[in-house]
């Protein structure tokens, strides 16, 4: 049975159909350049991107010079031609090599030409094929490090070194604009350790004067931003970029690695119930999740670029015979031919382990080709799990996490369905693009992308999920091994602790809902809020029964004025007027908020304004607020003065909004007015409200 909460979306989501379909294509191609150096038919250029199926191409990466902030060329060998040699304006960020100094202008000190396949200039006539194509030059990546962007951003001064060369560069090249690729403000992921406490700060600076910058000749400016709930908060404020960015690309993958010491999926769109709870290592992990906190932080969907991976993660298991998710493997998986890298794979590889003959490589050499050597969970054979919706597969020690056509596929209808910009994978030369292999067609991922996004469909019924501790009924469910996560004494301190979202309406069973007992999280309603319309009282034993009483929720308006100017004084007053809207999209309306036998709105006074639950024969204006169910939270809220004057409130908590509340354990919701005073002349006005329900 599906959550309230979920339906809910479901009905949001049809609603917004059209718009979806209606939305501009959108798929975007990370080229990591260095694929020129892979061997054999791995070797990868700027011809071989297929211009049809991509809309822009993100080309990485560049850097950062230290001490003068300069964007510069990482591999000037490849980027550039011998016919930069005469400008000594454009960049290297090779300094020295072996002993000998790269100087600018393509020719070291001891005169080694080094600038030779004029890789940016290959890549942006693309746009001859297509003359639609974005071509965006992406500065930084993981190995970039994080201090050098952060020492960047911290001064205004140095902020403005930093523009001034990145608009240079791009001209001088014809890129359409900067895809920033910072990982992450206040966290340097290269060493893993935090960075400037005011990272977050800087950046906003940074966006708004690049923004302002490439105004001015039209440039694009993007960024790569973390998917990790946590980093999101510690790196962004994102309601202050996002009037700055045309749009972000959320690397949603790398949710699991060999770095987990344990198996797990790469790119999860769901997570299973357990992942919700605090103190889990996956809690947040997956790009439901992520796309909701980034929304929920006041980044508007339709600026959101989902990330597919074309690259799979790869381990050895401890034990060949435990071989679900949460397995222990603590190494990764040996390099490959052409990844190179321990624990990670590129895509065409996967294919390569299931139709080449053989497999030459001496690191895998106890490993059988052909697909039926593997025991596969996936879309195709009917197993993939429900929630995670992303395949994997293993045979004899070896455990491989990656994504495939299906995969792709829903994920890039999931961007349909929410209203994301489109999509985009990371990286174009990970895929299978040699050409068909086995019935697989060329740049397989890619093409599953491309049609999805053409085709503007959505996500199906039983693909439609919610946060983890949500999901307990998705079907089929992979087997898992014995979860690292053993909840410690002091787990929770408060019901908080215990769900993602405090507000969760449980299930029939209560396996979706949590409250706190001595430490430990265990199943039931932690408050009223927690229950259902049907059974809307939390009893001692944390069940949602019936309201014995049969007694609804509002009780009680409180409004506080500090003075009241040119109003008019009787018994019967025109005042504030007020709309809420409390959980679920349930609303009311009062009217004039008015007690018949005194004046309310004179100087200093608070008025109390009580609905005929408290034994009134008389709503005191609350109109149709008058004993209506909220389900106890305000989610937005608005105050119009109907009377005559200025209407001043006092400074703190002056209109307050009280719930049913036998067990003194409900919140009141108090509404803070954004401005000093209001006059009728300033119609309906939002309030910022504030209570336990978010």
């Amino acid at each position: 049975m599906r959550s309230f909460q979920a339906i809910i979306t479901i009905l949001v989501v049809a609603l917004c159909g059209s718009i979806v379909e209606a939305k501009e294509k959108h798929v975007g191609c990370y080229y990591g350049v260095w694929a020129y150096t892979r061997p054999g038919v791995g070797e990868f250029w700027p011809e071989d991107i297929d211009v049809e199926l991509c809309d822009v191409i993100y080309y990485g990466f560049g850097n950062v010079l230290n001490g003068t902030y300069e964007v510069c060329s990482w591999d000037p060998w490849f980027d550039m031609s011998m016919s930069d040699q005469d400008d000594h304006t454009i960049k290297n960020c090779i300094q020295e090599r072996d002993g000998d100094v790269w100087h600018t202008g393509c020719v070291t000190e001891e005169g080694l030409e080094y600038c030779h396949y004029d890789g940016m200039r290959r890549t942006i006539a693309l746009k001859k094929k297509n003359p639609d194509l974005k071509v965006l030059f992406s500065v930084g990546g993981w190995t970039a490090g994080g201090w050098i962007f952060s020492d960047m951003s911290s001064t205004k001064a140095n902020r403005a070194k930093f523009i001034h060369s990145t608009i240079h560069f791009l001209k001088y090249f014809g890129f359409d604009g900067l895809d920033l690729d910072w990982e992450f403000p206040g966290f340097d992921m290269l060493p893993e350790v935090p960075t400037n406490p005011e990272d977050k700060q800087h950046f906003t600076s940074l966006m708004s004067e690049l923004r302002q910058a490439f105004d001015v000749d039209g440039f694009l400016l993007t960024f790569a931003g973390a998917a990790d709930p946590a980093k999101i908060d510690n790196a962004y404020e994102l309601d202050k970029i996002v009037d700055s960015v045309d749009w972000i690309n959320l690397m949603s993958y790398d949710y699991s690695g060999p770095w987990d010491n344990y198996t797990g999926i790469d790119q999860p769109l769901y997570g299973r119930w357990g992942e919700g709870f605090t103190g889990h290592p996956k809690k947040g992990f997956n790009i439901h999740e992520s796309i909701m906190h980034y929304n929920k932080s006041g980044f508007p969907l339709d600026k959101i670029v989902l990330g597919i991976h074309s690259e799979s993660k790869g381990w050895i298991l401890a034990n060949n015979s435990d071989t679900g998710i949460y397995c222990p493997a603590y190494e990764g998986s040996p390099n490959m031919t052409y990844s190179r890298q321990e624990g990670w794979l590129n895509y065409y590889e996967v294919l390569q382990f299931w139709y080449n003959e053989t497999i030459e490589d001496p690191r895998w050499s106890d490993l059988e080709p052909g697909k039926d050597k593997w025991s596969i969970y996936d879309h195709e054979h009917g197993n993939v799990d429900g929630c995670y919706l992303s395949p994997y597969m293993s045979q004899g020690r070896y455990w491989i996490s990656y994504d495939d056509a299906d995969s792709a596929d829903v994920k890039t209808r999931y961007a349909n369905h929410y209203g994301l910009k489109g999509a985009f994978i990371w990286e174009i030369d990970t895929d299978n693009f040699m050409g068909p292999i086995g019935p697989h067609e060329k740049y397989t991922i890619l093409n599953a992308v491309h049609r999805a996004i053409v085709s503007g469909d959505g996500l199906a019924p039983h693909e439609i999920l919610g946060a983890a501790n949500d999901n307990l009924e998705c079907s089929p469910k992979v087997p898992f091994c014995d979860a690292p996560f053993n909840p410690p004494d002091n787990l929770c301190t408060g019901n908080s602790d215990c769900n993602d979202d405090t507000s969760i309406v449980c299930n029939g069973d209560l396996t979706n809902c949590n409250y706190c007992d001595q430490g430990q999280c265990k199943p039931g309603c932690s408050d009223n809020q927690n229950c259902p319309d049907s059974a809307p009282v939390c009893n001692g034993d944390h069940v949602c029964i019936p309201d014995p009483n049969g007694l609804p929720v509002l009780t009680k308006i409180t409004i506080s004025t500090k003075s009241c100017t040119d109003c008019s004084y009787s018994v019967v007053e025109k005042g504030v007027q007020l709309h809420l809207v409390g959980r679920f999209g349930t609303e009311c309306s009062t009217n004039s908020l008015d007690n018949p036998t005194e004046h309310d709105y004179v100087d200093n006074k608070e008025a109390v304004f009580n609905s005929t639950i408290n034994g009134n024969s008389v709503d005191m204006g609350l109109g149709d607020c008058n004993n209506y169910d909220l389900n106890i939270g305000l989610t937005a809220a608005t105050v119009t003065w109907t009377g005559e004057g200025s209407w001043t409130p006092e400074t703190d908590n002056p209109i307050c909004i009280n719930f049913y509340d036998p067990a003194n354990n409900n919140p009141t919701c108090c509404c803070d007015l954004p401005q000093q005073s209001l006059r009728s002349e300033d119609g309906e006005t939002d309030l910022d409200c504030s209570c336990f329900m978010p």
